[in-house]
């Protein structure tokens, strides 16, 4: 196993995924969601099959905060806010047409 590990494609995939973990996209952080291994299509179903919300945002938001409201990534919780923002202004605007 030592020997695969010294081999140069080894080093090269071993430094690619360091720099893909330790990145902090431009002062965002590492990438973190609460979903485990299910997809977010799983969660989509789940929430679905118990009459909630399974709408793109509640979806990234049911994976990116915790039971607090508390999110666990810097990037969702601004395009939360950002959606909120645009939501509030149409509906200010009147835009949305229900």
């Amino acid at each position: 196993m030592e020997g695969y590990w010294k081999k140069p494609k080894s080093k090269d995939k071993i430094e690619k995924s360091r720099a893909s973990w330790v990145s902090n996209r431009g002062g965002l952080g590492a990438h973190c969601h609460r979903a485990g291994s299910r997809s977010y299509v799983k969660v989509q179903d789940v929430l679905e099959a118990n009459n909630e919300d399974s709408s793109f945002i509640f979806v990234m938001r049911k994976t990116h905060q915790k039971s607090d409201g508390i999110f666990v990534d810097e990037k969702a919780r601004l395009i939360s806010k950002k959606y909120d923002e645009y939501v509030l202004e149409r509906l200010t605007h009147g835009v949305f047409h229900w």
